[in-house]
């Protein structure tokens, strides 16, 4: 049995075996949910289960497998959980990183002071 075949029955999903014979592990690793159709995989359980094993699957595999070609994207080298296993790139893990030295508190420009007072005036010195 391969892996992917294995991954399928691990998730409880051994009737889509056929579906996905002889598709190389990398190629079943970067299926994203649009693709689950062509497979014939359009239950909403049966995507749920199917994402949650390939997400799974990715784990285990970065975890193991040492050599990895860098210069290649691919889901099992190119981090976007940002370390907490979301699987979303956290925009906020680095805002501070370009911040020195203490935070100024935020001030009002003076130019839009004068331009309200300009409005004020001639509204007729309300």
């Amino acid at each position: 049995m391969s892996r992917v075949e294995s991954w399928l029955v691990t998730a409880g999903l051994p009737k889509y075996r056929a579906a996905f014979a002889g598709m190389h592990e990398q190629l079943f690793l970067e299926l994203m949910m649009q693709d689950f159709g062509k497979y014939g995989v359009v239950d909403q359980g049966d995507k749920h289960r199917l994402y949650k094993a390939i997400k799974q699957a990715r784990a285990v595999v970065g975890l193991c497998e040492d050599s990895q070609d860098s210069s290649s994207f691919s889901y099992t080298n190119y981090d976007l959980q940002g370390g907490n296993g979301s699987d979303l790139l956290d925009l906020d893990a680095h805002d501070g990183d370009l911040i020195e030295g203490p935070l100024q508190p935020f001030q009002v420009s003076p130019v839009g002071e004068a331009a309200r007072a300009a409005v004020v005036q001639q509204q007729g010195g309300q």
